[in-house]
């Protein structure tokens, strides 16, 4: 099993502007050549919001389309290949956007792997880790997959969390009894953000301690046209993707 996390930056292109003339089947096209080498299985976009892009990427890698509203402009898309079997799209309930919490995307979905049902957490946090907003986000994200880690299930938390390991709200995942994939299997860099200086690491893969059991290897893929071009200084997105391989 090969999930890829990946902030698409709004299909613009790093710096933004980048794809300026392309149309968005042209962008897809270029998501979906990049991506394929990979070979995964599920993929998890933040800041994607639906066009023919997306449509492009899932007919190319042959996967099914599941959306993840925001309420406000950073839907999360999942890509994946698996049956799907229940999917929760929280962002738009009640009593979190009227506290203004998920203002960019919290889904969940039920996917039959070959390592059996896991339970996939796709996640855009908001912006600021110092934030009270940041901070209620990730309680309210381990209040629902403590339950699930309880009951042994395989659980797969990723996507764009907006805060570095030496914040706090990384020590809540870790109470929850969560792996950081990268942590316990990572090669090369772990930086994701930002392309062209790479000093952040912000973009996860988390797993509970049964599905880490399966974890083979993480890494961030830093090739272009992930990361910027030497004579171009032109990317896919400001962000890199973080893949992590199961078996």
């Amino acid at each position: 099993m090969r999930t890829i996390a990946y902030n698409v930056h709004g299909w613009t292109g790093y710096p933004k502007g980048t794809f300026e003339g392309k149309s968005l089947v042209e962008v897809g096209e270029l998501f979906a050549k990049s991506l394929a080498k990979y070979k995964p299985d599920i993929i998890t976009l933040s800041e994607a919001p639906l066009c023919p892009a997306v449509d492009v990427i899932a007919q190319k890698l042959n996967m099914e389309v599941i959306a993840f509203p925001s309420s406000w402009c950073w839907p999360g898309v999942l890509l994946t290949k698996y049956e799907v079997s229940k999917v929760e799209e929280r962002s738009l309930k009640r009593e979190y956007w009227s506290k203004e919490l998920f203002t960019r995307h919290y889904g969940k979905a039920i996917l039959s792997t070959e390592l059996g049902e896991v339970v996939l957490y796709s996640l855009h946090l908001y912006p600021n880790p110092k934030s009270e907003v940041h901070k209620l986000e990730v309680l309210e994200v381990v209040e629902e997959l403590k339950v699930d880690v309880e009951e042994e299930r395989l659980v797969l938390v990723q996507g764009d969390l907006n805060h570095e390991p030496t914040d706090p709200a990384y020590d809540e995942w870790i109470k929850a009894r969560l792996i950081d994939a990268f942590v316990k299997a990572g090669r090369g860099k772990g930086e994701t953000f930002k392309v062209g200086e790479l000093t952040r690491r912000i973009d996860y893969v988390l797993v509970s301690e049964n599905l880490a059991e399966h974890l083979t290897e993480c890494r961030v893929l830093d090739e272009p046209p992930f990361n910027v071009e030497v004579d171009e200084g032109r990317a896919l997105s400001d962000h890199l993707p973080i893949m992590a391989i199961f078996d």
